[in-house]
């Protein structure tokens, strides 16, 4: 059974690069992180995809995170629910600002048996700005950006890809 660990804080947000290439096969990341205390995951935001491609990636991103919890389910890690809302965050300044008033943009949120987690998606091209407030920083927010390149992997392919990331970084057993 693996189980979660508090600091997979920072490197939660792996499990949902998935919805940027859901249709996927070569992924490759590079992150700046910033850490902070640990703690247990209170938000974890990525930004809106432009309007022209937001109900693709939206799908893609619901795709991916049904095949996350059917895989962490079946890996012993019970994901009891998701949930899908929307609001409108177009660029940058305007989604720091909805992470300092604690209200993410659109949202993707799954609940692990040890806390919440909530993602949302997407800035321009296939960078990943995800961004972190742990339950312990009421102020704080921490920071996560990857590039994808060559979206052609499938859901279950990206999903699993999370998943061993997750595992080589310990985050998770």
């Amino acid at each position: 059974m693996m189980l979660i660990k508090n600091y997979a804080i920072t490197f939660a947000g792996l499990i949902f690069l998935a919805s940027c290439a859901s249709t996927g096969s070569d992924i490759k990341a590079t992150s700046e992180v910033k850490r902070g205390p640990l703690g247990n995951i209170n938000q974890l935001m990525i930004v809106r995809p432009e309007q022209n491609r937001k109900d693709i990636l939206n799908h893609q991103a619901y795709a991916v995170a049904v095949e996350l919890q059917q895989q962490l389910n079946h890996a012993g890690i019970p994901v009891s629910e998701y949930t899908v809302k929307g609001y409108e965050i177009n660029n940058l300044s305007k989604l720091m600002e909805a992470a300092q008033r604690h209200k993410p943009s659109h949202i993707l949120s799954i609940t692990l048996e040890s806390g919440k987690v909530a993602a949302a998606k997407y800035l321009q091209n296939y960078t990943v700005d995800i961004w972190i407030r742990p339950a312990t920083e009421s102020s704080a927010v921490w920071h996560y950006r990857a590039e994808v390149y060559a979206p052609t992997s499938t859901n279950q392919e990206v999903a699993a890809h999370a998943i061993k990331q997750m595992q080589a970084d310990h985050l998770i057993e």
